[in-house]
């Protein structure tokens, strides 16, 4: 008050304001959090310690609902109150408020005292108390009652003749002991080790015979010990509360009790004889004990290796005959910079918390362990997580409480009782306005034994392991917003525990990203839809009368365009029709028609993605991710000189559109630009985008999870919103582009297979059209689907009666069946070697493209096509060549670059490929060819059955055009079908000089001139493929022509 100023002191307010800056400070509520988390009660009452609780928490968690802050005191109320044992049995009866608890507590603490408390309060006044630790429950009057007790005098003689018995009885006691480990057969380290005191074996310096017994803190003779510095030293008894936590000495284990009165980390003589540690004589010390001023002999001047968790660390140590392993004094705590939780019993050791052990009363160590985080795991802002903790040091038979515990960063840990199983639930809660991340192994608590076990169900691990994944997943359900949960539930049904949590972490971190109703929706507007009209005048159509059934969806579908902004009411010249269907779900789809505005615009060129392209990127892949936008259209803004444009017209009047409409011819293209924009640098490498659909790939979850974040990332960037209802999250397989997508491969979409297969017989070219454009989508699983589909396609001929007939009816049949039994195509990899098989038929060409990756071939894609009419005219060989063309350039996407195998059972082909002075349409072929890099094989057309068609449509055919050399000498006496064959081999032997296949013909030589230059074949019947090759090779003629088709030599 003096030191404010004269002014200040004349006016009350400015005055109470210095006070209260002066006195009236407050901790912040981090520091009332610390504050809460160490108090105990101590003297006062129940009622008394529950208002100081309260206070506290009330300070400490500011803001926080009334209710939450009740069941946090009643909590911490239970955790400082002074009987442990009351206090654990009250917290089994989960109390949930503060004075549900003080009244729990009270009832049980009348009852404890007037059963158990009774035995053990008699008990506990027989034994002798540690004088190391005040003890509470002392009074004065008691202390004052002992010391009026005590006797006042007694004589000399009296004392000696005590001494005389004490001392006769402790040799007495030694030496039975002694006698005792010998029966034993015990080799311990007092055999090993001298005595520090007369350096002889069998005993150590405390047990020592010859060692002084006086009372007296000082030595008998300065001149028997060295002089030395005084080093304080407390020397603390083997019972009681003492802090004692695990090390290691040399790499020998022990428990050592903290002593932060002791100057010194002092080792006994025992634990130093285990590790190997030899004291040097010359360096002894004196230790005085703090608690009785008395001094023990020790040696110092010896360095060891202390470890503490994982870390380790070179001091310097004395060793003395002290009854506990280690005492670790305070010089070793400022060195490793410890923070010592008294409250919890551990110690925190450059971030890493060291477990101490607790002893119970019978001596017997309870089971410890600490509880690490399992994965990394993201707490929201004001909310409660039941995660999955990782324990250190399970023990299944035990049961444990966590204790409860702030983390840095604000974090509380909740107590609950559990199993010590290698996984355990713990309760997190935060209570902060940001969401805090813990990473994996972060410790989160201690769990110690309880005493009294608790009878459970027998369970087996998978039982554990099954609850653990329950209670993830309902802990996860908290956490995933409302909106997301059916998404949650679909995408974890094949997922583990920790990789639940993480999914449920990704989809609450990026909520904001998902619609949360229909018109919820984002906004794009780096680009604006353009229509480009040039100079062509408005078109203005009628609207068109609303069916009666759609009178009411229609109202409250252009209320809800009205509300949101879509569209707006407009003047425009321009007018359109709004036409609305009925969707699968019974909702109803608002379309636009706007074909003649369509007609009227330019189209944009911007390139939309090939299907098989898309396709084949996902190699490599495990899992799967499809992300659907919330009309997508709809959130993709329309340039201000083009929204007139788009004005349609109903019977509410006339309206235009300020986001881009579906049914624009641009607007698929405007679309892929703005998805290849957002996600530009991410296209070909791990996602695909067609339009709206995105799929994410990844080889591990754990990288797929990294790149579904920074996919969502990039839409909450651009402002885009995903419609949950069509996304699928962490898939082993997927609908994409209308095929099943998985690590196999791809394969059809059974759904699309089934339309298929239940398809009705077309009644005109109309229906048979819809029926052929559905299986066309699906050809390349099919081998030679041009062939089994012909018949099909020939009555779709301009001019061509329509006329269902047997031969059709069989054609769509088998259309169905490949369907139905197609098989699962591999995608292409950038190692492995592709096999391309070619193979031609009369009216078709097919190919099968494969690749071979360790060992194992597996089929890419198959590919067939019809031959024109002037095709069909071509022979065996030209059609073998064009298919070998045409599949080449088919597949040149994946051949080009790289050398592959081409696979033919026409052997001819590899002899044409060597061809002196090619000319014509063979010239050109073979050009075309020239920039792949191949290596040819023939197959026999036996094994060749992969490239000929599955089903070969049988047409009307002549068996005897072989049997003649010419056509009027054949049976049939030149039949058509004959006829067309001889006409093929004899345009084959001028296009190809002369040089004919002869030994695909079954032929015989009738006569034999051997001055002639020809010869003469005629029929030879009842030859088999065996004679007539040996026949071949014999013959004069025919065998040189066998040699050079054999071994693909090009004649002289």
């Amino acid at each position: 008050m003096c030191s404010l100023p004269k002014e200040m002191l004349r006016n009350f307010d400015t005055i109470k304001d210095g006070l209260m800056k002066r006195f009236g400070r407050k901790d912040p509520p981090t520091t009332v959090r610390r504050k809460l988390s160490e108090i105990r009660q101590r003297q006062e009452s129940n009622e008394e310690f529950g208002k100081e609780i309260r206070r506290l928490v009330t300070r400490a968690y500011p803001g926080v609902d009334l209710l939450l802050q009740d069941q946090l005191a009643a909590e911490a109320f239970l955790k400082g109150y002074k009987n442990s044992k009351i206090a654990y049995d009250v917290l089994n009866k989960k109390p949930t408020t503060l004075n549900e608890a003080i009244e729990l507590v009270t009832f049980q603490e009348h009852n404890f005292k007037a059963t158990v408390g009774r035995d053990q309060e008699m008990q506990r006044r027989d034994k002798t108390r540690r004088v190391s630790w005040f003890d509470e429950e002392d009074s004065d009057s008691e202390l004052k009652t002992q010391r009026v007790k005590a006797p006042t005098y007694v004589s000399l003689d009296s004392l000696d003749e005590r001494l005389k018995k004490i001392e006769l009885m402790f040799l007495k006691d030694q030496e039975k002991r002694l006698a005792k480990i010998e029966q034993l057969g015990i080799s311990t380290a007092k055999t090993k080790g001298n005595c520090f005191n007369c350096n002889s074996s069998g005993h150590f310096a405390k047990e020592c015979p010859s060692r002084s017994r006086s009372p007296s803190p000082k030595p008998t003779s300065r001149s028997t010990t060295p002089p030395g510095k005084n080093i304080n030293c407390t020397r603390i008894p083997n019972q009681g509360r003492a802090l004692r936590v695990p090390v290691k000495i040399n790499d020998v284990e022990a428990l050592a009790v903290i002593d932060t009165g002791a100057d010194a980390t002092v080792v006994s003589e025992e634990v130093a004889n285990r590790a190997g540690i030899i004291p040097d004589a010359s360096k002894q010390v004196r230790l005085l004990n703090a608690t009785n001023n008395s001094e023990m002999s020790a040696f110092g001047g010896v360095t060891a290796t202390i470890q503490m968790g994982d870390k380790s660390y070179n001091w310097k140590i004395f060793i003395a005959p002290i009854r506990d392993p280690i005492l670790l004094g305070i010089d070793f705590m400022k060195k490793i910079d410890a923070t010592i939780h008294t409250g919890q019993g551990n110690i925190e050791v450059d971030g890493q918390m060291v477990i101490g052990t607790v002893t119970s009363d019978n001596e017997e160590p309870y089971a410890c362990s600490i509880v690490k985080a399992a994965s990394d795991i993201i707490i929201p802002a004001a909310s409660e997580r039941i995660v999955i903790g990782r324990v250190v040091d399970p023990a299944p038979d035990k049961q444990a409480v966590l204790e409860v515990n702030t983390l840095p960063g604000g974090i509380q840990v909740g107590s609950c009782l559990v199993n010590m199983n290698r996984k355990v639930p713990v309760r997190l809660l935060n209570l902060r306005d940001h969401d805090v991340t813990i990473k994996r192994d972060f410790v989160l608590g201690k769990l110690t034994e309880v005493e009294d076990q608790l009878p459970e169900p027998s369970t087996t691990e998978t039982d554990n392991e099954e609850s653990e994944s329950q209670i993830l997943v309902d802990s996860c359900q908290k956490i995933v917003p409302e909106h997301l949960k059916e998404l949650f539930k679909e995408s974890v049904v094949k997922l583990s525990g920790t990789q639940k949590q993480s999914v449920a972490d990704l989809l609450s971190e990026y909520a904001d990203i998902f619609a949360k109703s229909d018109f919820d929706l984002g906004k794009f507007t780096a680009v604006q839809h353009q229509i480009d009209t040039s100079d062509a005048k408005p078109v203005r159509q009628p609207a068109r009368r609303t069916p009666l059934g759609f009178m009411k969806e229609e109202e409250e579908h252009l209320k809800k365009l009205l509300d949101k902004g879509i569209v707006v009411p407009s003047k425009s010249n321009w007018a359109s029709p709004v036409v609305l269907v009925r969707k699968k779900d019974g909702s109803v789809r608002w379309c636009v028609d706007y074909r003649r505005l369509n007609q009227l615009s330019t189209k944009d060129a911007y390139p939309i993605p090939k299907i098989d392209e898309c396709l084949d990127t996902l190699s490599g892949a495990t899992l799967f991710s499809t992300l659907d936008l919330m009309w997508g259209y709809h959130q993709i803004e329309v340039a201000p000189d083009a929204r007139p444009k788009t004005a349609f017209i109903t019977k509410y009047g006339l309206f235009e559109f300020t986001r881009m409409p579906f049914g624009l011819s641009g607007a698929p293209s405007t679309f892929q630009r703005v998805m290849e924009l957002v996600l530009q640098g991410l296209q070909w490498t791990f996602l695909l985008i067609y339009l709206d659909d995105v799929i994410v790939t990844g080889k591990d979850f754990n990288e797929h999870l990294d790149r579904l974040r920074e996919v969502n990332e990039r839409f909450r960037l651009h402002g885009l919103k995903l419609k949950a209802k069509k996304c699928q999250l962490f898939q082993t397989q997927v609908l994409f582009l209308g095929h099943i997508v998985s690590c196999e491969g791809v394969s059809t979409n059974p759904e699309v297979v089934m339309d298929v297969v239940n398809w009705p017989t077309p009644r005109s070219v109309k229906e048979l059209q819809a029926f052929l454009g559905l299986s066309n989508y699906y050809r390349r699983f099919i081998n030679g689907y041009a062939q089994i589909a012909s018949p099909l396609y020939s009555l779709t001929k301009k001019g061509m009666k329509f006329v269902w007939c047997q031969e059709q009816e069989m054609a769509m049949n088998k259309l169905k069946q490949a369907l139905t039994s197609a098989l699962v195509l591999a995608y292409p990899l950038v190692e492995g070697t592709f096999i391309l098989d070619t193979d031609a038929s009369n009216f078709s060409i097919g190919a099968v493209l494969s690749q071979e990756v360790s060992g194992m071939e597996r089929v890419v894609a198959y590919a067939s096509r019809r031959l024109g009419c002037s095709q069909q005219r071509y022979c065996v060989t030209r059609r073998e060549l064009l298919a070998v063309v045409a599949f080449c350039h088919h597949f040149k996407h994946y051949l080009l670059g790289r050398r592959f195998i081409l696979r033919t059972d026409h052997s001819s082909l590899a002899w044409l490929f060597r061809f002196k002075s090619p000319q014509g349409q063979l010239a050109r072929w073979l050009e075309e060819l020239c920039q792949y890099s191949f290596t040819i094989q023939h197959r026999a057309g036996k094994s060749h059955n992969n490239a000929d068609a599955l089903s070969r449509i049988q047409e009307n055919t002549c068996d005897c055009y072989h049997a003649g050399s010419s056509v009027s000498s054949l049976p049939c006496k030149g039949c058509k079908h004959c006829a067309k064959v001889h006409q093929q081999w004899a345009r084959f032997e001028d296009d190809v000089d002369d040089v004919v296949p002869l030994a695909t013909r079954r032929l015989r030589q009738e006569e034999t001139e051997e001055d002639s230059d020809s010869t003469v074949c005629n029929w030879l019947e009842g030859i088999n493929p065996e004679d007539m090759k040996e026949a071949q090779k014999a013959d004069k003629d025919i065998s040189v022509v066998y040699r050079w088709v054999e071994n693909a030599a090009k004649p002289d």
